[in-house]
């Protein structure tokens, strides 16, 4: 189990922009005397994405909070705190010290894999939060909070609809993780 924690706040247009990133990683638990029942184990234990079994399975949640400063003049944005929090699951084999050099070898680079594949996304929310921020930031000031608050939201679904295709194409670039080396085992 851990955690990732990054902060950073950077001047934009304007208005100040915050980053807060925390993922956590849980390990969910493979039991098998050796690398042939770990598959069948992996069957079982590996986490759900609908109805199919995924070997690692990353879950994010991205948000963004405002500090407005209203005016005579209308609404203007202080700053921009977007809030990115994730979890990952990965397998974790019990039983890998007993396993032979082979075993624990192709072990670790099925493991590295999903770590690669899930790094590569999770930079991608990472960098989709700080987009997310200056664009936001970038707003000119409203009439109204309320107004300034209602042109956030919108830039904001706007840039996460971008991150989100972002995934997507990497997604299917990588076959899912395949190309990274992320398959189940023959």
């Amino acid at each position: 189990m851990g955690a990732w924690l990054l902060l950073g706040a950077l001047p934009a247009q304007g208005a100040m922009v915050q980053s807060e990133s925390s993922v956590q990683v849980n390990f969910y638990p493979i039991t098998a005397a050796t690398a042939r029942q770990w598959l069948p184990a992996l069957g079982i234990r590996a986490p759900l994405v609908g109805e199919v079994r995924v070997l690692g399975k990353a879950s994010y949640r991205l948000d963004w909070q405002l500090d407005l400063e209203p005016s005579a003049q209308g609404c203007r944005l202080r700053q921009v705190t977007t809030r990115l929090k994730g979890e990952v699951a990965l397998p974790r084999w019990y039983e890998l010290e007993a396993a032979s050099a082979h075993e624990r070898r192709d072990w670790y680079a099925l493991l590295g894999a999903l770590a690669d594949y899930e790094g590569t996304q999770r930079r991608l929310v990472q960098d989709g939060a700080w987009q997310i921020g200056y664009a936001i930031a970038a707003l000119p000031t409203a009439v109204s909070c309320p107004a300034l608050q209602e042109a956030a939201w919108q830039q904001g679904q706007q840039e996460l609809k971008r991150v989100q295709k972002a995934l997507n194409v990497q997604a299917e670039q990588s076959g899912h993780g395949r190309r990274f080396g992320a398959s189940w085992p023959q």
